[in-house]
């Protein structure tokens, strides 16, 4: 048996009256005077790029995003009218996050991967390998967060 997409669609909105919904949450908010701060910005970077004669390769520009090794979708059928949507796996915090970089020169920055763990000692990491335990990930910049600081 083989069905078409348009073919489940059509079955799960006439015979059980499922639509498509979408998840929601809270848009972010920009502050009021949001365009002025990054014309401040950019108004204090020129100036110290110019004032210390900083190099293009020295001017990095680096953004991070959250990696979902389990990933999940915000959309799914429900009844018609639905006002609660549950979709699985949204609460899932199995996940890293990855930062990339690149300068003003044109250099792409090899990936950062960062992952919740904590700082351990030498010492420490030698006794815990010692007595045979896992020695998984042991430290990152993020801290106990998979966020970096």
């Amino acid at each position: 048996f083989l069905s078409s997409t348009p073919y489940i669609h059509c079955f799960l909105h006439n015979n059980l009256h499922w639509s498509m919904h979408t998840s929601t949450q809270a848009a972010h908010k920009l502050p009021d005077d949001g365009e002025m701060q990054c014309k401040d910005q950019a108004m204090c970077l020129s100036h110290y790029i110019k004032m210390f004669s900083v190099p293009p390769k020295l001017i990095i520009n680096a953004d991070q995003t959250r990696v979902c090794l389990i990933p999940a979708g915000n959309k799914s059928w429900a009844p018609t009218g639905a006002k609660q949507i549950a979709t699985m796996a949204k609460e899932e915090k199995h996940q890293f996050t990855l930062m990339v970089a690149s300068s003003t020169a044109g250099d792409v920055l090899p990936f950062q991967s960062i992952h919740k763990g904590k700082m351990v000692s030498a010492l420490d990491s030698v006794k815990h390998h010692v007595e045979g335990e896992s020695m998984g990930i042991l430290w990152t910049p993020g801290g106990m967060t998979h966020w970096s600081s």
